[in-house]
């Protein structure tokens, strides 16, 4: 028996000439898993048996195709996956509130938080280079918190006139690192965090996660042509994925720099991603009313 760590939680394990994956127990899956299938959608990875500590998978080996094929596929199971679980449920006031007021209070403690980094970082005769690329792209930090806001009212707005909202089953870890393609089956794996809510969430965590990785423009559009949003939820989608990454540094440079490259590059491709959308989105409404 020979024994791989993938990492902390994972471990693949030969034994007679078969492979299993050895996964930390986090969760219980078997109710999402039944109620995966209940609903026709059996793209995961049911674990073969369990110990006290561990799942146990097979080990499927995976299919070498180009990222941007695997990231299609993907998209094509997760619309697949939201269209089979979509709920509808009365509108719950006090949720909409809650997220009206959770996400207004982020959007001002974080253009607070920006305005004191920038007033602190302005009084210094010698900027380090963290400092220095954050202050180079900060007003593209202040537009994105505008958006943002002027978005999450739209939401609210049309929200408090809509009596009914859509739910489906949300994987709330979507990456490419979660979805295996083998010579046997397409799988969304690790459902840790799986939970029912309202769509948007999926895709705007996929964004987050591979972002610097994809061209997300038309993978979004690919969704869209499976599994459009509604008005209110394009408009909080828009809202939630607007809002910049939170600097902080207390690192070393080398650190600090590259963590504000990555939200320099998240703030700055959002910003092509939305107005790239929006703009098709409007030529094409503009071509229906011709």
């Amino acid at each position: 028996m020979k024994t791989k760590q993938i990492h902390h939680k994972t471990k693949i394990i030969c034994n007679n000439d078969k492979k299993y994956v050895y996964k930390s127990k986090v969760k219980n899956k078997d109710k999402i898993f039944k109620y995966l299938k209940s609903k026709g959608f059996e793209n995961y990875l049911e674990y073969e048996r369990e110990t006290e500590k561990y799942e146990i998978y097979p080990f499927l080996k995976e299919v070498e195709i180009p990222l941007e094929d695997k990231a299609q596929e993907l998209i094509y199971l997760l619309s697949l996956l939201h269209i089979k679980t979509t709920t509808y449920q009365e509108i719950d006031i006090t949720e909409t509130q809650e997220i009206y007021e959770n996400n207004q209070n982020k959007i001002q403690e974080l253009r607070k938080m920006y305005y004191e980094l920038q007033d602190s970082i302005e009084t210094k005769i010698f900027m380090s280079p963290e400092e220095q690329l954050l202050m180079n792209n900060i007003s593209n930090f202040y537009k994105a918190l505008n958006y943002a806001e002027h978005k999450l009212e739209a939401w609210y707005k049309e929200k408090k006139q809509e009596k009914t909202e859509r739910t489906t089953q949300l994987h709330n870890n979507i990456s490419l690192k979660h979805f295996l393609i083998s010579t046997e089956k397409k799988v969304i794996i690790d459902w840790e965090q799986s939970s029912k809510g309202q769509v948007i969430y999926d895709f705007l965590n996929f964004y987050k996660n591979e972002f610097n990785n994809l061209e997300m423009i038309s993978l979004f559009k690919l969704y869209q042509s499976k599994y459009m949003y509604t008005k209110s939820e394009q408009l909080l989608f828009e809202s939630l994925i607007a809002i910049p990454p939170k600097i902080e540094f207390n690192n070393t440079h080398i650190i600090n720099t590259i963590n504000t490259r990555i939200a320099v590059n998240y703030v700055n491709k959002t910003s092509v991603f939305l107005s790239e959308y929006n703009k098709e989105n409007q030529e094409s409404n503009e071509q229906k009313l011709e």
